[in-house]
């Protein structure tokens, strides 16, 4: 599968833009940092500007558990709905749902998101850097509410854990957040 990566802030020789190729993967790397948001939207148009047919996103501290039945379940789960999108319903020993969101914390972590899909929905206009609101969980919830015949459930055996188990994600352990 080709991966492709948008890395914020890895460029410290204060060049503006970069971009690095090897086989399968892309790094579009931007120095400085856009921010959540912004990030997130100039991802997508990265992603929509391929010709793939479906995207699986992750963010940078996302650690995958898995079998191998699973993963083969994963796949063809999405070859099984060309219009479908998924978001992880695993919970971690400890975790529970947020109030109203079934959908695993960190829920771009491990989205499946069908092109179909990704061109009708753009994410929200909603910084969580600003305390405006969580746009991942306003994405997951603009697609349930929308798009529920869509909606396929991923294979409870593969999900994402964050490489500081247990933690909130990097971005938010700097303040608290609203």
């Amino acid at each position: 599968m080709p991966i492709l990566i948008y890395a914020q802030n890895w460029n410290k020789d204060n060049k503006t833009y970069i971009i690095l190729n090897y086989s399968n993967i892309t790094i579009h790397a931007v120095d400085g940092r856009p921010g959540i948001l912004k990030a997130r939207k100039t991802l997508r148009k990265l992603l929509l500007a391929t010709d793939n047919d479906y995207f699986i996103l992750f963010d940078d501290d996302a650690v995958i558990e898995t079998t191998p039945e699973a993963a083969a379940q994963f796949i063809t789960l999405m070859d099984e709905h060309p219009h479908g999108w998924a978001f992880s319903e695993h919970f971690l020993p400890g975790q529970k749902p947020a109030r109203l969101n079934p959908f695993a914390h960190s829920q771009l972590n491990l989205c499946c998101l069908s092109r179909y899909i990704f061109e009708k929905e753009d994410f929200p206009n909603f910084n969580p850097e600003k305390s405006e609101g969580f746009e991942d969980r306003i994405f997951s919830m603009t697609l349930l509410c929308k798009y529920p015949e869509l909606q396929y459930k991923l294979p409870y055996d593969i999900y994402c854990k964050h490489f500081r188990s247990g933690n909130p994600s990097t971005w938010s352990r700097a303040k608290k957040y609203d």
